[in-house]
């Protein structure tokens, strides 16, 4: 990394561990949940429920224009339920109140990534989940994003057990968003939690590479380049726990010099987590939204509107060469990886 990108990196860790400790209240068990509501991001939200906590998502499953298909969460979530991709595409979201990153391209305000408690609450899950059944319509896809979620990945099991407890853990699937930043997961959750997640039926979590190489990647995070490997290093450990993992990945770049000869690399170090894990990666659209038009830089226009849509047929050329054609029509939850 040079050394002005260095001087422009996020302490990663220490911003990390700063928020999480804004976040949590780990006595009272409740997590720092932004109110979407008088934020930029409603203007591009119109199902905000949850007296502002939460909003419906309503994720197309028609093929994107010069794209394909973004099938997570709805293809694992419709295996799991048995029930329809339609039904599947309707998904609740709440938001975590932090992120360690600052990715340009994220759909939500900095201010809510701050973990401002102008701007957000203290909820437990049983709360959470009390307002969701206050809803006429209760979504079959609970979506546990951010910000950042895993800076309190005591989330995730604490959701698992309300969704219990209100009888809606065998309706609904859980679905957690993971931008692969830090191993808080390992350090501050038991032995129990990991083997009461694992035994979760109907919970899968993705892990998002924010790039295709370390120049990408701080390219798309500000964070520093040698932390895509830390990326690949957690997702590495989040398949070998034995829960249900997939990834999205993210191609927007400055430049494509030796395109071809990274996305061949990015391919081989996923595949040496597991020989079947690129099949369970779904390439994200990068789009504009209403938090993003006004950081927007000239590089990060042409890595928008050009650079991914390159990027993403070096990708799929990639793949055709290490997978038959039967392999790559197979459902990503088909696509075994323990």
């Amino acid at each position: 990394m040079s050394n002005l990108a260095k001087e422009n990196s996020i302490n990663v860790d220490s911003f990390g561990l700063r928020l999480r400790s804004l976040l949590l209240q780990e006595d009272e068990k409740a997590i720092l949940i932004s109110n979407l509501l008088n934020s930029d991001q409603a203007s591009d939200v119109h199902n905000i429920n949850c007296d502002g906590y939460g909003r419906v998502w309503h994720k197309s499953i028609l093929p994107e224009d010069n794209w394909g298909e973004i099938v997570l969460p709805y293809y694992p979530a419709s295996w799991r339920l048995g029930i329809s991709l339609e039904e599947a595409s309707v998904i609740q979201v709440f938001q975590s109140a932090g992120c360690n990153y600052r990715c340009w391209f994220c759909f939500v305000d900095y201010r809510l990534l701050a973990a401002d408690i102008k701007r957000a609450k203290y909820f437990t899950c049983e709360s959470l989940v009390k307002l969701l059944k206050k809803e006429t319509f209760i979504p079959r896809v609970i979506r546990l994003s951010g910000g950042q979620p895993d800076l309190t990945p005591e989330w995730t099991p604490w959701m698992m057990k309300a969704l219990i407890e209100a009888e809606l853990d065998k309706r609904t699937y859980l679905w957690l968003d993971d931008n692969l930043s830090n191993d808080y997961a390992w350090t501050f959750l038991q032995d129990e939690d990991w083997e009461f997640m694992k035994n979760y039926k109907n919970f899968g979590r993705v892990g998002c590479l924010k790039g295709y190489d370390p120049e990408s990647f701080h390219f798309n995070t500000k964070a520093p380049s040698e932390h895509f490997y830390r990326q690949l290093e957690i997702l590495k450990r989040l398949v070998k726990s034995g829960l249900d993992v997939y990834v999205y990945l993210v191609l927007t770049s400055s430049n494509l010099d030796q395109l071809d000869e990274k996305m061949e690399r990015l391919l081989d170090e996923l595949q040496n987590i597991h020989p079947n894990l690129p099949l369970r990666v779904s390439p994200l659209k990068i789009k504009p939204y209403s938090p993003t038009v006004s950081r927007m830089k000239s590089s990060e226009e042409i890595a928008l509107e050009k650079n991914q849509y390159y990027a993403l047929k070096v990708w799929k050329k990639g793949l055709t060469k290490r997978f038959s054609s039967s392999q790559l029509k197979l459902p990503c939850y088909q696509a075994l990886i323990q």
